[in-house]
């Protein structure tokens, strides 16, 4: 299993005063809900000293001018409210890490060793090599093991002889590896002919390529 951390930077708005910590009589409590409180009850008790100023203003500048007046008291507690609370714009590294399943698959020539005995049934040439079975537990889907896999984790697959192949496969979780395909790509050619009319420098890339599964294909691995 690998990983992959992904970082990422965040920006949002919020009230610090809700946001900090708060300790009373060596409890922590949760701030949110003791400013909140706090709020209401002051807000209460503002509004209700907005009315009692607003009765008493109405008997002697008209109730007009005293609905005004009132206002503007709502609206200076609002303000004070939302002073209180520290609005602001908060910004932060936001880290994700993913992981991802490596699958490492011999491709070397003793993959085709036939370890089965033949019998009347089952001759020696239809007998399943080495890569037969791995190719047959990979892609059976009564056992799922890469379906499994995928479902949590995308895939990495590799291929190695006498060294580890420079590119490799991923699947994600709706991609589906098939029998043939995956025969295929455990199979690269050494022997492949070039094709004709291609540039120098992708000629360069295919010797360069052919040389890599020369290496792949010679390594030697043994029966565990």
């Amino acid at each position: 299993m690998g990983n992959e951390t992904n970082t990422t930077q965040e920006t949002q708005f919020v009230f610090r005063r809700l946001e900090e910590a708060l300790r009373l009589l060596g409890r922590q409590l949760d701030a949110r809900w003791v400013w909140i409180f706090v709020l209401i009850l002051v807000l209460g008790l503002g509004l209700f000293y907005v009315g009692w100023m607003y009765r008493r203003d109405s008997r002697t500048i008209g109730s007009l001018w005293a609905g005004g007046l009132a206002a503007l008291r709502c609206l200076v507690y609002v303000v004070l409210a939302g002073v209180f609370l520290l609005p602001a714009l908060q910004t932060w590294e936001k880290t994700e890490t993913h992981s991802k399943a490596v699958l490492v698959m011999d491709v070397s020539g003793s993959l085709g060793t036939k370890d089965d005995m033949p019998t009347d049934l089952v001759p020696v040439e239809k007998l399943p090599s080495r890569q037969d079975k791995i190719v047959t537990f990979l892609t059976d889907p009564r056992t799922g093991f890469v379906s499994q896999l995928l479902k949590t984790n995308p895939i990495y697959a590799y291929r190695f002889g006498n060294r580890i192949d420079d590119e490799f496969k991923v699947l994600g979780r709706d991609d589906q590896w098939s029998p043939s395909e995956l025969k295929t790509w455990l199979n690269p050619n050494p022997k492949e002919a070039m094709p004709a009319g291609i540039s120098d420098e992708e000629k360069d890339k295919f010797l360069k390529r052919q040389e890599l599964n020369q290496q792949l294909t010679n390594g030697r691995c043994s029966k565990s």
